[in-house]
Order: C-alpha cells, then structure tokens, then sequence
C-alpha cells in the first residue's frame, strides 16, 4: 500500500496528501501501522540488549554522532529503519524479476552465467569473495538489467539557481523530474539500448559516462545503499540461479508497469531444478 502511494504524492501538489480521499487513507493507515511495528521492533531491542548482536539494528542503535557523540532520535532511527526496510526490498525485489524474466528470453546468457556459477561456487554458498571478485558475467548481467530495466525509473531534483535546460528557462526553486529509464536507453549513449546485452559491462568494452548511467541516482543524494543493494542481488541471483531455471509461463505478456519502482506486471516463472537432486518443479 505505501509503494502504491508514494508516486502520488511525490508528483501531486503540495497538500494533496491531506485531502481524505481513500487512497490517502489507506496510505496514511498503512504508514502507521508499518512505524508502529518498527517501534515496537526497536523497543524490543532496547530491552533485550540487543544492541549487542551482529546486525544493522544494532549498529544504528550504537551509532553515535562524532561531534556530540549522540544518539540518533527515537524518530530518526525509526525513520532510518524505514528508508532502509523499503529500499531494499521493492527495488532489488523489481530488478531481480527483470533478471530472471532476461535470462528465460536470452538462453546464451543464461548458459554462461550457470557455467560461471558452476564453477565458481561448485555448489557451495556465497561469499563475499565471490560477490568482490569472482563473479564477474553474474555482476555483468545484474549491471545490465539496471539498465535495461532501472527500478529507480526517475529521479527529482530542486534547482538552487535559474537554469536554461534545451533553451527552456528553469527558475530557481522549481522542482525537475528526469528519467533514469529514458537516460539509460539513450541511443547517443547505449547502442541498441533495447537488446539485453551483458556484454557491455565486459572488461575492456567502453565505459558510459557516470551520469549516463545511475541507477542509484548520482551527486549528494546518490542512494546509500548502494553498495549493500549490490551485495544483496548478487547473493540472491547467485543462490537461485546455482540450483534453478526459471522459465515463463506460456501465453503471458510482461508489460512494465510504473509504480514507485519499474517493476513487470504479474510475472508468472516456472523453477525447474538444474540438478536431480533438488526439489520438484513449482510456479511462484
């Protein structure tokens, strides 16, 4: 319900979102419920001393500011949990979609990135060796599939200063919308944008400018979890793609559909395993 309704409100005017029409309702109710659950997560690790374990909830709440040496906010660390709890599952949840649907339309590629898996893992799980190093037609195809498909599919900036964009005259103080899925399919920049073509991101193959391709957006408002969204698709992508192929659901047409996140619409893949002794096949 949240996703649903960010795109409203990042394009409506200023006050839209206090009009109680029953979207904004069941936005509004659906944000209290999710700050309510992280709360009462937080709280729990308040009084369990769960600052104490291994993980990223408990290095916010250890964190300290260095020039007060502060806690965040109650507020802010709810805030933070939010930010980090919604950006890491919509967006890698759209992009791993895409990879799995470019992988069931493109055999030759799926064909190298199993022989990679193959030989690299040899059946055993992840690392972070793997991730840094080794597994680089898998970090290929993921870099391809945000372009091809960017989840984050525009972006919104302020102008601090009059600009002239085209011969057009911005004021200052206007808000800007551009679109990352436009910018990355840019004929001028990508050669057949439209072909899902790994082989791009090859070592020795040009490199894009890096404004023409930031799917993290760029500049000081560049996403933070970067390089924590890169380590969690490479993780997921591997562990699946080691032990199933993925096919499609005949008869069905895969539209792109422009919520908060690029995401496709009902995507239907049937998991058949790579080896006999993995599970029997299913439909998710």
């Amino acid at each position: 319900m949240i996703v649903a309704g960010l795109l409203p409100r990042v394009v409506a005017p200023d006050g839209w979102e206090r009009v109680p029409t029953p979207g904004n309702r069941r936005f509004t109710e659906a944000r209290r419920r999710l700050r309510a659950i992280v709360e009462d997560v937080i709280e729990s690790y308040r009084v369990s001393a769960g600052n104490q374990r291994d993980d990223l909830l408990s290095a916010l709440l250890t964190a300290r500011y260095d020039d007060t040496g502060e806690p965040m906010s109650a507020e802010q660390l709810r805030d933070e949990v939010i930010t980090i709890l919604m950006s890491g599952t919509e967006t890698t949840a759209s992009a791993l979609s895409w990879m799995f649907h470019q992988l069931a339309e493109n055999p030759e590629v799926e064909r190298r990135m199993h022989a990679e898996l193959d030989t690299v893992l040899a059946g055993r799980a992840v690392t972070h060796a793997d991730i840094e190093r080794r597994l680089d037609y898998t970090g290929q195809v993921l870099r391809e599939t945000l372009r091809r498909h960017s989840p984050l599919w525009f972006v919104m900036r302020r102008t601090t200063g009059p600009v002239d964009l085209a011969g057009v005259r911005i004021p200052v103080g206007s808000q800007v919308i551009y679109s990352l899925a436009a910018l990355h399919r840019d004929p001028a920049v990508f050669a057949a944008p439209m072909v899902f073509d790994p082989d791009r991101w090859a070592p020795g193959r040009p490199v894009p400018d890096r404004q023409a391709f930031q799917p993290f957006s760029s500049g000081r408002h560049k996403c933070i979890g970067e390089s924590f969204a890169w380590a969690e698709m490479t993780i997921a992508a591997a562990t699946v793609a080691a032990r199933w192929r993925l096919r499609p659901v005949p008869g069905r047409r895969i539209r792109e559909r422009t919520l908060a996140t690029l995401r496709p619409s009902t995507l239907l893949m049937i998991a058949e395993p790579r080896f006999a002794t993995t599970a029997a096949p299913t439909t998710n």
